[in-house]
């Protein structure tokens, strides 16, 4: 039941090749970083930015799983399920 919860989501990119929807996500910010040259004050490559940004997404989600966690302890039935955290990024 936790594999199925924890199972990563895969959406269709053109056509091309499956994607999780963090790296579509990490791709669009890149074309997007480009397209407004954002790069330019940096003089950081949009790749790079794009990692970036998309990784501090990630840090803060999991801030806020912790908080949520530290101020909502959980029940039984919960920790049954382990360490399995429903996710809406992947």
């Amino acid at each position: 039941m936790c594999e199925e919860k924890c199972e990563e989501k895969v959406v269709r990119d053109c056509g091309e090749r499956n994607m999780t929807r963090s790296e579509k996500f990490r791709k669009e910010l890149e074309k997007l970083i480009n397209s407004l040259s954002i790069e330019n004050g940096s003089n950081t490559p949009d790749f790079i930015l794009a990692e970036y940004l998309s990784d501090s997404l990630d840090a803060f989600d999991k801030a806020v799983v912790e908080r949520t966690a530290w101020y909502s302890p959980r029940t039984e039935e919960q920790a049954d399920l382990g360490d399995c955290q429903i996710s809406n990024k992947d």
